[in-house]
């Protein structure tokens, strides 16, 4: 019942905000085993803020290729990143503190969408959106959306995922583009 994606998503363009090549204190790239696009870029504002965006993108859902599940998400244990506490969210995302070496704390805001379905952060609302889909032929096209900082000194990770998110307009219609549903 899916339709074929567009391709790998393109980075969009954010108001107040230019792409760079700046590397991280500790690298960080989210973990999606089998997802058919993983796209990430790195944001700077004037303030100094700096945002990494990942969009990843399923034409479907099926064993080794989930959107959630163990060891999928923001904190992959092979690049040595561990969950550390939950984090502040928008309400329709899940926010998590992860850790690495040094250390290095970021968090992360997630965005999940299955089909047409509404935007959550719940790994067990996507588990129900994506076997609803299988079972009633339902598009079966997947997003995750993460939007991520570290903490630094004077540059709370916090802020900077919000004023990245404020800039950045509906999470809803980046998820969309990514899925090629108009």
């Amino acid at each position: 019942a899916s339709e074929p994606l567009p391709g790998a998503p393109a980075v969009p363009v954010v108001k107040g905000w230019t792409l760079t090549s700046e590397a991280p204190r500790y690298p960080w790239r989210p973990r999606f085993d089998g997802a058919d696009h993983l796209v990430t870029a790195r944001y700077r504002n004037r303030e100094g803020q700096a945002v990494d965006l990942a969009i990843a993108s399923f034409a479907r859902q099926e064993e080794g290729r989930e959107l959630v599940g163990f060891a999928q998400g923001a904190a992959d244990a092979e690049q040595h990143w561990t969950w550390s506490s939950p984090a502040r969210a928008p309400g329709s995302a899940r926010g998590e503190q992860i850790t690495a070496p040094g250390p290095v704390v970021r968090h992360v805001v997630s965005f999940y969408r299955v089909g047409q379905g509404p935007l959550t952060g719940s790994a067990p609302r996507v588990k129900i959106a994506t076997m609803k889909a299988r079972l009633l032929g339902q598009d079966q096209r997947a997003a995750a959306i993460l939007v991520s900082a570290e903490e630094r000194q004077g540059m709370p990770a916090d802020a900077a995922v919000a004023a990245f998110l404020a800039d950045l307009g509906d999470v809803k219609d980046l998820a969309d583009r990514s899925l090629g549903i108009r």
